[in-house]
Order: C-alpha cells, then sequence, then structure tokens
C-alpha cells in the first residue's frame, strides 16, 4: 500500500469491499436457466419463455433468469435443452375413472404430446423442436414410484396367504426422465452477453384445452410448463 497512490488505494478498499469484475479474465461455471409459464385451462397459442426476470412478481420457482431475455454481462454455450411441468397437486385421491380426473390424459394425449419449441436468437431461429416434452424431456435421472395402496389385509386359517384388496389403480404417465433421452445441442450455441433472444412453445395446429378440470387443474391449482437450458456460462471473474 505504501508505494500506492490514494486513488488506487480507494480502489482496492472499494474492491474488497463490494466487488469487481475483471472484464479482462473470465470463467466457465456449468449452470442451468429456467423460465416456467402458466397453462391456461383453455390452452393457448404460443408461450413466452425468459420473457420475465426474478422480481416482486415473478419468484424462484418460475425462473432464475438475471434479466430478462438475456444472460446479462455473462456469455451462455447452450449445451442441452430440457423440458418440464409442475403443479401443486396432481390430486390422485379424486380420481374416479373419468379424465377428467386425473392428468394422464394432458400427458398421453394432451398438450404434452403437440407443439413446436422454437429458439431465438437475432432474428435467426437457432433451434425448432417438434414435440418438445416428447424429444427434450427433463431427463434428470429422478426415480419415481407410484402404488396404488392397500385397501384391506384379511387373514384367515384356511387361505394361509395374505389377501390384498386394492382400489382402482389411477392411469398415470410422465415424461421421461432417464438421462439418456437428454437432448443434447450439437453443434452448442452460444449465446452473448447483452445478446436478446426468444424461447417459445407454439401450438400452430390450435388450441389444447385441459380435460383434467374443475379437480386437477383449476384457479388454486394451476398448471405451469416450462423450458430448462443447461449449459456453461463464462463470466467475468470476480
Amino acid at each position: 500500500m505504501r508505494g500506492m497512490t490514494s486513488s488506487q488505494q480507494v480502489i482496492r478498499n472499494l474492491q474488497k469491499k463490494y466487488g469487481s469484475a475483471n472484464f479482462a479474465q473470465w470463467q466457465g461455471i456449468r449452470k442451468q436457466f429456467y423460465s416456467f409459464v402458466q397453462y391456461p385451462v383453455a390452452g393457448q397459442s404460443e408461450f413466452q419463455l425468459f420473457g420475465s426476470a426474478i422480481s416482486g412478481t415473478v419468484n424462484r420457482q418460475l425462473t432464475n433468469m438475471p434479466k430478462a431475455g438475456s444472460f446479462g454481462q455473462q456469455h451462455f454455450q447452450l449445451k442441452a435443452v430440457r423440458t418440464a411441468y409442475f403443479i401443486n397437486n396432481q390430486n390422485i385421491a379424486a380420481f374416479v375413472s373419468t379424465d377428467a380426473t386425473t392428468l394422464y390424459t394432458e400427458l398421453a394425449n394432451g398438450p404434452f404430446q403437440a407443439g413446436v419449441m422454437e429458439l431465438t436468437i437475432g432474428n435467426q431461429v437457432k433451434l425448432q423442436v417438434p414435440k418438445p416434452f416428447l424429444y427434450m424431456p427433463p431427463a434428470a435421472g429422478a426415480p419415481e414410484v407410484r402404488a396404488a395402496g392397500v385397501r384391506a389385509i384379511t387373514l384367515t386359517e384356511a387361505t394361509p396367504n395374505t389377501l390384498l384388496t386394492y382400489d382402482s389403480h389411477v392411469p398415470h404417465a410422465d415424461l421421461s426422465g432417464c438421462k439418456a433421452n437428454l437432448f443434447r445441442v450439437d453443434p452448442n450455441i452460444i449465446i452473448e452477453a447483452e445478446q436478446n433472444f426468444l424461447c417459445t412453445i407454439k401450438y400452430p395446429s390450435g388450441l389444447i384445452p385441459i380435460t383434467a378440470t374443475g379437480v386437477v387443474v383449476d384457479a388454486t391449482n394451476p398448471l405451469y410448463i416450462g423450458v430448462v437450458l443447461d449449459g456453461i456460462v463464462f463470466r467475468p471473474q470476480q
């Protein structure tokens, strides 16, 4: 500090206290950016993803974008794309043998079986994939086990084996979680710092309404669909 000017000392103290970015040196970090939007009961012709950043009205459950439609002061190398959905409660107990009381129909015949995903950068479509929820599944490798449950157990001397009676089996379907089904972007796509991009899921064939309304999906239990961009962030060293 003795050989430094007072200005340099002030700058160093400020850097130590608040941090600073060195744009001459960069570091690469594995990162996933995600964006979810609500799927209305009546369906919608186009959904725009990554159009909102974290704010007072958009929380981290819906997105982790630092800036709407841009990665801010960092570059992003896109290596894979995933689609996903979430809903607060699938209300399995409400199943009464009709399509309107389970999400199975939506997954097997509804919006998850249609649509087109497009990634546009600088007015150029860089990625276009039909049926994105099938060809770009979550592929997270997370196991899931569901059972109908045991309703009654009867033990008798005449039949020493346990007799199990099950409730009606709930039809279940989900997006592929197998990592081998991950949609890899090859060649990788580079989205530069402050470069705007647009990610959409479109349904050009027409609106696809939700069948499971009033019991599973309603105003208090909405369905959200989303896209996860998986890759490497290159940002200036701190």
